[in-house]
């Protein structure tokens, strides 16, 4: 059996909170997780959205049934399987996604990521690849992709503020499993910001809104 390729045109969606305006300064561009969809995803958001701030939901390429063949419908970036093929999809969608949204914003507009849990790995593919400034990078729940090349990529990564969050009771990831994860950015001489909270493996909203804050604070402040 031989295996094929070709490229089709597919439609994707995505959610906002705010519009494009000249008064916006901070986009913030957030990746949910695995199983998640980008709506329900973006509404712990909406409080948060103001003149100068503006949130950006894509939604995963591929939809699925959570349990069996109907029921509630989750949404994920990739799988193992083809998995180069998914990587390559998902920097040209974000890619194409964001660059047409920063065309609408003002030039000194600061573009932000947020990645949870299984969008923690699609958040750094993206920055490493990507030719977009960005000003800064949470990583909440979730691992860094080991296939990317940190010490060549320090520059980049230390170019913005890099924050990573992990919960105690976190049913993925082990306090010593993130706190490994923190330490092997540190050998490669990158910075990371650890936030160690009490609780599982969601948002916890008084944590996110302090990071979100310091994330947006200029860096004479």
């Amino acid at each position: 059996m031989h295996t094929h390729h070709t490229t089709i045109q597919k439609t994707v969606r995505y959610f906002t909170i705010g519009k494009p305006t000249p008064q916006v300064k901070h986009l913030w561009v957030c990746l949910h997780g695995y199983g998640q969809l980008a709506d329900w995803f973006g509404k712990r958001f909406e409080k948060w959205a103001s003149k100068e701030r503006m949130f950006l939901f894509p939604e995963g390429p591929h939809r699925f049934y959570t349990d069996g063949t109907s029921g509630r419908v989750g949404a994920s970036w990739m799988t193992r399987e083809d998995r180069l093929n998914d990587i390559n999809d998902q920097f040209n969608y974000l890619e194409n996604l964001v660059g047409a949204f920063r065309a609408k914003l003002p030039a000194d507009c600061k573009i932000h990521v947020l990645g949870f849990s299984q969008g923690v790995a699609t958040a750094f593919r993206w920055v490493d690849r990507s030719q977009l400034p960005f000003a800064s990078l949470i990583a909440w729940a979730g691992t860094f992709p080991p296939d990317i090349e940190y010490a060549i990529k320090k520059e980049r990564f230390n170019a913005l503020k890099l924050h990573a969050c992990f919960g105690d009771e976190d049913e993925y990831i082990s306090t010593e499993g993130a706190q490994k994860l923190v330490a092997q950015l540190a050998e490669q001489h990158i910075g990371v910001t650890p936030h160690f909270y009490k609780g599982s493996h969601r948002l916890y909203l008084d944590l996110l809104a302090e990071v979100i804050n310091a994330c947006e604070q200029p860096e004479h402040a």
